[in-house]
C-alpha cells in the first residue's frame, strides 16, 4: 500500500457539535474524528476530489497520514491544512485527474490521526465511479447487530443485505472480501452473521483494475441494539432509550454517536449558531462551516460524512443519493432522508425535522 503523508498538523483544541473535549463516556460520548469525503461519486473526467480529515477531540499535536489501497499517481496528489482565519481544524487531501489509469482514484481511503500521546485513530472514506452498472443506491456502509449477546446470528432487519443494481450489459461481476475472491455471485449478498463484517469490493470482471468497482463496508456491533458492552458482557439499556435524529448507538458505551448538526447524549439537541442557523461542523470558541472547507459547499451538499464504527458513512442531514446531492423528498428528513415527518407536518423541515419549523427559515450562506 502506497502511503501519502501530509504535513504535520498542529490541531487547535476544539469540540465537535457542542461536545466538551472532556466528555464523560456514557453521558456525553467522545466524538473522536470525522473524515468527510467531498463528491463521493466521480465521473472519469471530473477534475478533482477532496477528502477532509477534521480533528474534533482536542489533541494538541498530531500527524495525519492518508493512504489508499493500490496507491495514487504522486503528481496528482496535494495535501494541506484546513484553516479558518488563524484557527486550524485538520488536513485535506486533493486528488487530481491523472493522465492515465483514471480508475486509481476510486476505492477506500484511510486517514490515520497519529498523536504525540494516545492511540492512533483510523477513519475511512469512499469514492466510487458514476455508473448505472455498479450502483449501490447510495449505500457505502451497512451496520448490523447480533440477535443475542454472545451470538453471531443477526437481528432480523430488512437491511441485512448489500448489493448493486444489475445491468444486462454487465454479464459478470466479482465479489471480493479483503483478499478473498469470488465470495458471492449475483448482484445481492444476504448478511446472516457478524462474521460477514468487512470491506467488500464488487467489480466488473477484468475491468476492475481500470476503476469499474464499488466498495461497501459491513460493520458488526458486538452487542444487540438494545444493549451496550460493559466489561466482557452486554448490559441492557433503559427501556425508553433511543438515539434521535439518525444517531447510532455506540458500541461499548451507553450513548449515541450523533450526525452532523445534532448533539446530546441521545442526539436530540440541534447544533447551530443561535442567530444565523448556519450549518456548523465544529462549535466551541471556534466554528467551522461546510462552506469554509477547501472547495466546500455552504449547504453541505455533496458530502459523505464518514464517522467511524458504528455510524459508518452517511449523507448530511437533508440530503440523500449516491452523491448526497438530492434533497429529501416530501415527508422525509434527516440523515440519508431516513426520518419520517409526522402526519401533522408532512412538509416538515428536511434538515432538522418537525422542530425545525418552529424556529423560522434556515439561513444558508450564499
Amino acid at each position: 500500500m502506497e502511503l501519502i503523508r501530509t504535513l504535520q498538523c498542529l490541531i487547535a483544541v476544539v469540540s465537535f457539535l457542542g461536545y466538551s473535549v472532556n466528555a464523560i463516556p456514557g453521558n456525553y460520548p467522545d466524538r473522536e474524528d470525522v473524515v468527510i469525503v467531498n463528491s463521493p461519486v466521480l465521473s472519469r473526467a471530473e477534475n478533482i476530489a477532496y477528502l477532509y480529515a477534521i480533528n474534533t477531540t482536542g489533541i494538541d499535536t498530531e500527524v495525519v497520514e492518508f493512504s489508499k489501497e493500490g496507491g495514487l499517481v504522486s503528481q496528482t496528489v496535494k495535501t494541506g491544512e484546513i484553516f479558518v482565519g488563524d484557527d486550524l481544524f485538520g488536513c485535506y487531501l486533493s486528488v487530481g485527474l491523472p493522465n492515465r489509469y483514471r480508475g486509481t482514484r476510486y476505492g477506500t481511503y484511510t486517514a490515520q490521526f497519529i498523536p504525540e500521546d494516545g492511540p492512533v485513530v483510523t477513519r475511512y472514506g469512499f469514492i466510487k465511479p458514476k455508473t448505472s452498472v455498479l450502483d449501490t443506491r447510495g449505500v457505502y456502509t451497512r451496520t448490523v447487530w447480533p440477535a443475542v449477546s454472545g451470538g453471531t446470528g443477526l437481528a432480523s432487519s430488512p437491511d441485512n443485505y448489500i448489493g448493486v443494481r444489475w445491468s444486462p450489459g454487465c454479464r459478470s461481476i466479482q465479489w471480493c472480501k479483503g483478499k478473498k475472491r469470488n465470495v458471492n455471485t449475483g448482484p445481492r449478498l444476504q448478511l446472516t452473521s457478524t462474521d460477514d463484517a468487512g470491506v467488500y469490493t464488487i467489480r466488473r470482471g477484468k475491468r476492475g483494475a481500470r476503476g469499474w468497482l464499488v466498495q461497501i463496508k459491513v460493520i458488526a456491533a458486538s452487542c444487540p441494539m438494545d444493549s451496550y458492552r460493559m466489561g466482557d458482557s452486554c448490559t441492557s439499556r433503559i427501556s425508553n432509550f433511543r438515539c434521535a435524529n439518525g444517531g447510532v448507538v455506540l458500541d461499548g458505551q451507553n450513548g449515541c454517536k450523533c450526525p452532523p448538526f445534532f448533539s446530546g447524549s441521545d442526539c436530540s439537541e440541534e447544533v447551530n449558531l443561535p442567530k444565523s442557523r448556519d450549518f456548523v461542523l465544529a462549535v466551541d470558541s471556534f466554528t467551522l462551516r461546510c462552506g469554509e472547507l477547501p472547495g466546500g459547499n455552504p449547504k453541505c451538499r455533496g458530502y459523505l460524512f464518514c464517522m467511524g464504527d458504528l455510524y459508518g458513512c452517511k449523507c448530511a442531514s437533508g440530503w440523500w443519493g449516491n452523491n448526497c446531492d438530492r434533497p429529501c423528498p416530501k415527508g422525509k428528513w434527516g440523515v440519508d432522508c431516513l426520518q419520517r415527518c409526522p402526519d401533522s407536518q408532512r412538509d416538515c423541515d428536511r434538515f432538522f425535522g418537525p422542530d425545525g419549523n418552529e424556529k423560522g427559515p434556515i439561513y444558508m450562506p450564499p
